[in-house]
């Protein structure tokens, strides 16, 4: 199971989650996204060096995009199904470089570092719960192939 294996990724986020998603997201939004990036990625390659080859040598580019769909996500956060295609798309590219399943546990928990380090004082177990569901969900769907 992807991130734990206690989050019911068929239940749908409730309207209290995603309005902590959504106003935790409106804070990140104001930091670099590089600096979002670098943090992630650091975090990342040092638990797994294993996954540094999958990416390019500048990461500013890579950091830019991971941002941005994040953002893209939140922004569709109250309709993720109509995000499957996208999702679909994604989970091949990334099954295409080399991505497996089981990879995608080490990703949400470096996100769920970095959303955490970076939201300090404003993070919460609920918060935390909120981002793990949406994440195992996002996880879930990209892996529907």
């Amino acid at each position: 199971m992807i991130l734990n294996k206690y989050i019911d990724t068929q239940r749908s986020l409730s309207e209290t989650e995603i309005k902590a998603i959504k106003k935790s997201w409106r804070i990140l939004a104001q930091i670099d996204p590089i600096m979002i990036g670098d943090a992630f990625y650091s975090k990342l390659f040092i638990g797994n060096p294993k996954y540094k080859h999958m990416f390019p040598h500048d990461m500013k580019a890579q950091s830019i995009k991971f941002v941005q769909m994040l953002n893209h996500i939140i922004i569709r956060v109250d309709n993720l199904e109509s995000l499957n295609p996208e999702l679909k798309t994604m989970g091949e590219r990334h099954k295409s470089y080399g991505v497996q399943v089981s990879d995608y546990e080490a990703v949400g928990k470096t996100l769920i570092w970095t959303l955490k380090q970076t939201l300090g004082s404003d993070w919460n177990e609920d918060l935390e719960a909120s981002w793990s569901l949406l994440y195992a969900r996002i996880a879930e769907k990209m892996n529907d192939y």
